[in-house]
């Protein structure tokens, strides 16, 4: 039976249940298809099989927005921003992560375990964007609770807060090794816009950053693949 059929089974069964006066079994039911589509969707994303796995994550989503259930929505929300930053889709990800915070800020609380763990889940996905302004406020929202946190997210949110220190050490050192340099060197122009591009020792600029990517070019410079920069 396809996921499409599955949901329609599904809300059939509910209805059914309630418009006979046996309301008290639909929970049941929700959970048995809850527990056999959770397995489904996992064993699809292992064997990869994405459009599966995909179908099934927005579907658990939708599924806990009929049930009307807030929290729920939050989790599956979080859930399915994981799965779309482990097929690298960030943008995807930071939009359901975003969500799902918001939705936990309302319910918990601004430095509830739950909402810092959403916190440092979208910190680390702006981290592997590149996108270090972003980063840096988060993480530093998230240190206090920290250690009130589980184990798995603590240990990530650790191991950013020493990641973007030891990046932050780099570019400063690349930022005085360019200030010693020949501002008219292509490989100085790329790298001073890379800086201007991830925005963590000066200004984010990216107008700045793309000027300096195509002055680099010009003057000789090869290796631009995507304009995107790889300091760390």
């Amino acid at each position: 039976m396809n996921y499409r059929r599955k949901y329609i089974y599904f809300l059939l069964t509910v209805t059914i249940l309630a418009s006979t006066g046996c309301s008290t079994m639909a929970p049941t039911v929700e959970q048995l298809y809850e527990t056999a589509n959770t397995q489904d969707v996992s064993l699809a994303e292992r064997h990869g099989n994405q459009v599966k796995a995909e179908m099934g994550y927005v579907l658990s989503l939708k599924h806990a927005r009929y049930r009307a259930n807030a929290r729920e929505v939050s989790d599956k929300l979080l859930i399915l921003g994981q799965y779309y930053a482990r097929q690298n889709r960030y943008g995807d990800s930071v939009e359901s992560i975003l969500n799902s915070l918001e939705i936990e800020e309302k319910l918990s609380g601004p430095t509830h375990p739950r909402t810092i763990k959403r916190v440092i889940m979208l910190a680390g996905t702006y981290y592997a964007l590149g996108d270090f302004p972003q980063v840096w406020p988060l993480v530093q929202r998230a240190r206090i609770t920290i250690p009130e946190l589980d184990d798995e997210t603590r240990m990530l949110g650790l191991q950013l807060v020493e990641e973007l220190e030891e990046t932050k050490k780099l570019h400063a050192k690349i930022y005085k090794e360019i200030c010693h340099s020949d501002p008219s060197q292509p490989d100085i122009m790329f790298k001073l816009g890379c800086l201007y591009q991830e925005g963590l020792v000066v200004e984010r600029n990216n107008a700045k950053a793309l000027r300096l990517f195509h002055e680099a070019v010009h003057a000789g410079y090869k290796d631009t693949e995507n304009f995107r920069c790889k300091l760390r």
